[in-house]
């Protein structure tokens, strides 16, 4: 009976092959459930039956339902599965996240070249997650996989031979990807052959490959041919063509912002235009551009013609940039203090503190402003000597 029962099952499993094969996933599913439910030897209907409950095809998600088939196969010596279980324990999908036995899996599914597996056991081991973490051991399975012309193993095992200072396998792998179109790793190998780095130094295709990395978005690739362009290095210097690249950059990248808004305000490649050159500043500032917030503070203490002095805002922007560890802008918050720009009053107190914090991070101009101050009996003095010497400066 029972092998009556394997025979029938055998052409039912057959048809849903096919049906799933063309696509008629509602079809195969029921099929595939009828073996896995009749004949529990094809531990192949169980992997179909995994990958129809994990991507929902003929039937509606249910990741635990996919971990449990998977398992069925995968203790079968199913190599795709052994994969398939090793990525449900590394992300948690229908079972508990468990990075050590997601190794376990994918260790096992590597015996079969399963260049998948490879680039995730190679991600463990690089990272350290689930093992020790080994960058000989990571770029020997990621070169496995890379070998099998999987781009992101290529990156990745490049990167740990960068680790491992071997320029030339990194320069190597680098490249491979580059030329199937990362954009990192076409900008690394802008940086490579700028450098000279695991390959010989030409300047040439270091423009060519960070102008690849930035029209496919690469930002940090943008940034660094707009440089280029602005200062001359490597190339005929062209401020249009940095302007072009810094456009390109803007709208994910402070600095970009920061750049156009300097040829604006200078009209430096464009035509002076102070109100666009504040409106970029405002917009680096925004994203806690530092350098932003600075000439903000200066532009409103020493406005443009047209413009409105605002101490205030002078105060304001110089606060702004200290909170986030500018130390000139925290000695030119000591001055306002001190000197009452944008504040109603002296605040000798504030303003010591201020300074002492600059001074502390070199700030030579905020260690001799330290000097005019003392420690008395009711806290931080400004000495009369230096008050004397102040007012009669302003007369």
């Amino acid at each position: 009976m029972q092998e009556m029962t394997y025979h029938a099952y055998r052409g039912v499993y057959k048809r849903a092959l096919e049906l799933y094969e063309e696509e008629n996933y509602r079809e195969a599913f029921t099929k595939f459930l009828a073996v896995t439910q009749n004949d529990h030897d094809n531990f192949m209907a169980n992997f179909y039956l995994a990958e129809c409950y994990y991507h929902g095809y003929g039937t509606e998600k249910d990741m635990k339902k996919a971990y449990q088939n998977y398992c069925i196969s995968a203790a079968n010596h199913h190599h795709p599965s052994e994969y398939q279980v090793g990525y449900c324990f590394e992300f948690g999908l229908g079972v508990e996240p468990d990075e050590t036995q997601a190794v376990v899996w994918y260790t096992e599914a590597t015996k079969a070249d399963d260049a998948q597996a490879e680039y995730r056991l190679g991600m463990c081991y690089k990272e350290g997650r689930g093992i020790n973490q080994s960058y000989p051991l990571a770029a020997s399975y990621l070169l496995k996989a890379a070998r099998q012309g999987m781009t992101e193993a290529q990156k990745e095992a490049a990167d740990c031979y960068e680790i491992l200072n071997q320029p030339v396998a990194a320069a190597t792998l680098y490249l491979a990807a580059a030329d199937a179109g990362d954009p990192y790793s076409e900008e690394k190998m802008g940086d490579y052959f700028a450098e000279g780095y695991g390959c010989p130094k030409t300047e040439g295709l270091a423009i060519e490959y960070y102008t690849r990395a930035g029209n496919h978005g690469n930002l940090e690739a943008q940034l660094k041919i707009a440089r280029r362009y602005a200062t001359g290095d490597g190339l005929t210097p062209s401020i249009s063509q940095a302007i072009f690249w810094w456009l390109k950059a803007a709208p994910s990248c402070a600095e970009a912002k920061f750049a156009l808004a300097d040829c604006y305000l200078t009209g430096n490649g464009v035509f002076k235009d102070v109100e666009q050159g504040m409106r970029w500043l405002e917009k680096a500032a925004a994203e806690n551009n530092t350098e932003a917030m600075m000439k903000l503070a200066d532009y409103s203490l020493h406005p443009f013609p047209g413009y409105e002095q605002d101490p205030v805002a002078a105060k304001n922007w110089w606060a702004k940039a200290a909170a986030l560890g500018n130390y000139q802008a925290m000695y030119e918050l000591g001055r306002c203090y001190e000197e009452a720009i944008g504040v109603a009053i002296p605040n000798y107190q504030e303003a010591y503190k201020w300074f002492r914090l600059a001074s502390q991070n070199g700030v030579e101009a905020a260690s001799d402003a330290c000097k005019n101050y003392f420690k008395g009996a009711m806290g931080i003095k400004f000495k009369k000597t230096a008050l004397k010497k102040k007012e009669k400066n302003k007369k």
